[in-house]
């Protein structure tokens, strides 16, 4: 079953989505959504933890919504501070390839921000702690 869940992680002080399977266009748009409403809530976070489990290939129209409406929207969010990403995937080989494609779309558009991809959650949250 596909999810695109998003929290709070109140211990750490990030936000924190995870992915689940092949996601709609609907569900990656609202999904991405919510992180930013998330970030609108508590503006002095400025770290993300993305989960990616049995991840699949991110289709052109969603990568759309991340590089044209996501991004534009966490730049003005986070009013110049740096954002710190970490990543963890569990997916398969097409889905890291369409996520470095991502990642390059990311670094063009957010000069202030920090990209690093993790095996397991446990390094990305000790990464994400640190300073």
């Amino acid at each position: 079953m596909s999810q695109f869940k998003v929290s709070y992680d109140q211990e750490h002080f990030f936000i924190r989505a995870e992915t689940v399977g092949f996601l709609s266009h609907e569900m990656y748009a609202e999904g991405w959504a919510q992180v930013v409403q998330l970030f609108e809530k508590h503006p002095a976070c400025h770290r993300l933890l993305i989960v990616v489990i049995d991840g699949k290939i991110i289709p052109t129209e969603n990568q759309h919504v991340f590089v044209d409406d996501f991004l534009p929207k966490i730049q003005t969010v986070m009013h110049g501070r740096t954002l710190k990403y970490a990543r963890v995937i569990h997916g398969d080989l097409f889905n890291k390839i369409s996520t470095q494609n991502l990642y390059k779309q990311i670094q063009d558009r957010l000069p202030n921000v920090t990209l690093k991809d993790f095996d397991a959650e446990e390094n990305a949250i000790e990464w994400l702690d640190q300073l």
